[in-house]
């Protein structure tokens, strides 16, 4: 009996041992709707007030999203969700930053998406490897939360 018992402890520990090593992969239609900001951090600065305002409206492969000037811009991404965090390109079709490029990382962490980005100026760099924004690195760094829907 305790040996039926040991190996039965021992076979749970091998597979929960396991099961952590596994990673999720991230799941794109997942992101498809509007979502609200939560937070954001702009090259370390946190943001507040009107910039925090707004929706952006994820489609596929496509995101809408309030520009400065308060006109909507159109966004491109494609997802690497092979990554750990997932890898998100991003590029600007319209408005006054047409063509402008970023490269970032996104994850699910339970109902809110956290999205880090880096404007890339000349050749895209490697995208960032941890959600964190600070003067040094450049990066915007914004935790979102989707729409309810009524």
């Amino acid at each position: 009996m305790r040996l039926a018992l040991s190996l039965t402890a021992l076979a749970l520990w091998v597979a929960l041992g396991h099961a952590e090593d596994k990673k999720v992969e991230f799941d794109a239609t997942k992101l498809t709707g509007e979502w609200t900001f939560v937070s954001g951090t702009k090259r370390g600065e946190k943001v507040e007030g009107p910039s925090l305002e707004g929706k952006i409206s994820f489609g596929k492969g496509e995101l809408k999203m309030p520009g400065p000037d308060g006109h909507a811009l159109t966004v491109s991404f494609k997802i690497d969700a092979k990554q750990s965090p997932a890898t998100i390109e991003l590029e600007i079709k319209d408005g006054q930053f047409a063509g402008s490029k970023a490269s970032g990382i996104v994850e699910f962490r339970g109902e809110q998406l956290h999205l880090l980005y880096v404007p890339q100026f000349g050749d895209a760099g490697k995208p960032p490897s941890k959600f964190e924004s600070t003067a040094d690195n450049g990066a915007f760094y914004f935790v979102l939360k989707r729409v309810e829907k009524k």
